[in-house]
Order: C-alpha cells, then sequence, then structure tokens
C-alpha cells in the first residue's frame, strides 16, 4: 500500500514539474501581448501614423485595434555575446480625426543569454497596410492649408469647407475656400475651389490646379478726399494750387464717381513772366469725374482714369506709394496726374493751362 502511493506521489510530482517546463518554454519566455501593446502604443506608427498628413490638419493618432499574430525566436552572436531575438508579427489598427489605418507588422526584441526582459528593438517592417480617410481635405496646399495667388499675398482664410465622396472605395474631396486678401485701398474675397483623389499609400493628391469661382472686391476709399499743393503749371513762382479728389461711388468698379476742386490765387507779389505769358488769374472750378479702375486681386495696387468730359478735365492715377509727413510718419499717398483745359493765364498758351502730377494724399492726414 505504500509502495503504491509512494509511485502516485512521484507521479503527481514528475506531472507539476512538467507541466512548469512546459509553460517556461512556451509562454514566459516569449514576449508578451501586454508589452507589445504598451510598446506599439509609444511607437512612431502609433503615434504619427503611417500616412502623408499632406493637405490635412494635425490630429494625434492612437492605437485602436491590436493584436499578436505570431513570433518566433532565433539564437544570435552580438559582438561576441550570445542572444537571442523575437520576431513578433502583428496587427493593428490606428486612427486619428482624419484617417483609420489597418496594418501588418513585425517587431523584433531581443535580449541577451541570462537576462530575463526583452528589449523593443523598433517595428522593422510593415508587411500591410490599408488607409481610409474619414474626412475630406482641410486645407489647399500640402503645409499651410492655404492657396495663394500673385505671389504671397496678405490674405486671411474666413470659411473652408470640403466634401468626402467615397465611390466603391475611391475616395475623393472637393475643397472650397474663401479667403479675404486685405489692401490698405480695398478688401477682396477671393473664393477658390480644389479637387483631390486619395491613394491608401500616398494620401491626399490635388488634381489639376485651383479654380477661381469668384472675387468680390470691395474698395476702403468711399467718401474719402485726397489732395494735393503745387504750382498750377510749369513756374513754381506761379505759387501753390489746391487740387481736391473726393470719392463718392465705388459700388461699381467700371463706373466709379468722384468729385474734384481745384482752387489757385495769383501770387501777391505779381505774376511770374507776366509780359511773356500774362498774368495770373484765379481759377476755382468743381465738377464730377468718373471711370473706371484697373486692380488685379492680391497686386499691391491699382490704377484709373477718370474724366469730366464736359469740361475736358482728367484725374489718371498710375498707382500708389508711400511718403513720409513731419510728425505723422509714413502715409499711403495715389500717384496722379491732373489735366485740366482751365487756364490760370490771361493769355492762351498751353503753359497757362491748369495740370499738375503728384502725390496726393488723404486729407485727413495731417
Amino acid at each position: 500500500m505504500f509502495k503504491k502511493w509512494w509511485s502516485l506521489a512521484l507521479l503527481a510530482f514528475a506531472l507539476m514539474i512538467g507541466a512548469v517546463f512546459f509553460l517556461s518554454g512556451c509562454g514566459g519566455g516569449e514576449v508578451s501581448s501586454e508589452q507589445l501593446h504598451g510598446d506599439l502604443e509609444t511607437s512612431s506608427i502609433a503615434t504619427g501614423g503611417n500616412i502623408s498628413a499632406d493637405y490635412v490638419s494635425d490630429s494625434p493618432y492612437q492605437l485602436t485595434g491590436f493584436s499578436l499574430d505570431s513570433q518566433s525566436i532565433e539564437k544570435q552572436k552580438l559582438f561576441g555575446l550570445e542572444c537571442s531575438v523575437d520576431h513578433v508579427q502583428f496587427s493593428a489598427t490606428v486612427g486619428n480625426e482624419n484617417f483609420q489605418t489597418q496594418l501588418t507588422g513585425i517587431a523584433d526584441y531581443s535580449k541577451l543569454k541570462g537576462e530575463k526582459t526583452w528589449g523593443f528593438d523598433g517595428v522593422q517592417k510593415i508587411t500591410s497596410s490599408t488607409t481610409t480617410p474619414l474626412r475630406g481635405v482641410s486645407g489647399l496646399t500640402p503645409s499651410t492649408g492655404y492657396s495663394s495667388w500673385y505671389g504671397e499675398p496678405q490674405y486671411t482664410v474666413t470659411d473652408f469647407s470640403s466634401t468626402l465622396e467615397d465611390n466603391d472605395g475611391s475616395f475623393t474631396s472637393l475643397a472650397t475656400q474663401k479667403a479675404s486678401i486685405d489692401k490698405w485701398f480695398a478688401t477682396s474675397i477671393v473664393t477658390t475651389e480644389q479637387s483631390f483623389v486619395f491613394n491608401s499609400s500616398t494620401g491626399w493628391q490635388s488634381v489639376g490646379a485651383a479654380k477661381v469661382t469668384g472675387t468680390e472686391t470691395q474698395y476702403k476709399l468711399q467718401g474719402k478726399t485726397y489732395t494735393f499743393s503745387h504750382c498750377p503749371g510749369v513756374f513754381a513762382e506761379d505759387g501753390p494750387a489746391k487740387f481736391d479728389l473726393t470719392f463718392t461711388d465705388l459700388e461699381d468698379p467700371d463706373n466709379v464717381q468722384a468729385t474734384y476742386a481745384i482752387d489757385y490765387d495769383p501770387p501777391a507779389g505779381g505774376s511770374y513772366l507776366a509780359n511773356s505769358y500774362g498774368e495770373c488769374l484765379s481759377v476755382h472750378e468743381t465738377g464730377t469725374v468718373q471711370g473706371k479702375i484697373e486692380y488685379q486681386t492680391g497686386a499691391a495696387s491699382f490704377s484709373f482714369v477718370l474724366n469730366d468730359k464736359a469740361n475736358a478735365v482728367t484725374f489718371s492715377c498710375s498707382g500708389v506709394d508711400q511718403m513720409d509727413v513731419a510728425g505723422i510718419g509714413s502715409v499711403d499717398v495715389l500717384k496722379i496726374s491732373v489735366m485740366t483745359n482751365f487756364s490760370y493765364r490771361d493769355r492762351t498758351s498751353s503753359l497757362g493751362l491748369v495740370k499738375v502730377s503728384g502725390s496726393f494724399r488723404e486729407a485727413e492726414a495731417k
């Protein structure tokens, strides 16, 4: 009886020892699922994704699905030392607000002989990857999210929207952007459309060039008066004349209207070269000019030609500039030439006609 009991005890002990060695060899010696999950969560695959972020806004990635599929251990020599390398095959799902990626890959772990802890050597290879967009693009250019016109004007995106279309697994996006381009003399709202196609390996790619579908410009000159003082003709000795131009209607850039005033009184000391060109005469003329503004959206300047045909008066602007004014600093000005048939000399001569060319500045800028 005692011999039979002792035999059963030895058998039970042997089975227990065998089970310990079996569990140690099959599970305890390999990388655990928990360790792999933790290492993948902090790897570049989970934190940065596996696809280009062009045309989308920044959004943090997360590891949303995971499985350890298989692993194999091999012996290697590292600087003459014996080590073990565990090749771990895994499946994972990572995503953010823009994309969801399902992938498989191989991660390597290693440890020297005698060590108990596996060291993570990183994801060595992505064996398959499929990415699906969750929403359309976030901007019209890869890095800034904005598009540009005529170089790099200063503009602000005021509205942006995009679609996401799934055509049997082929994804497209149509983006519509409104941007404000602000100049001291005008603000333009430009509407632009751009088509995109999605590639599971390279991300969003633009299709063709962006198309401007609408432009609306509002000029800031309404109600403002621009003024310039200078001799009315070619002789500085004739004293200054005052030229004013006030913008009254800018709703239609093809039919801009403004009023003008030209005021001149002869110098108290007498007229210069009176014997040759006659005495100077007072000139006080007002009227209305109209014409068209020429402006390319985003440009730094504009031009116009405004006429009072009845009185042969023309105000021509060739562009804008800046000038330094004592006590004020730099002010914006309009470069304007004025031609008239008004005479400020009592003898008929082209030299006696009122005309001027210079920098007209806003009358309030004193």
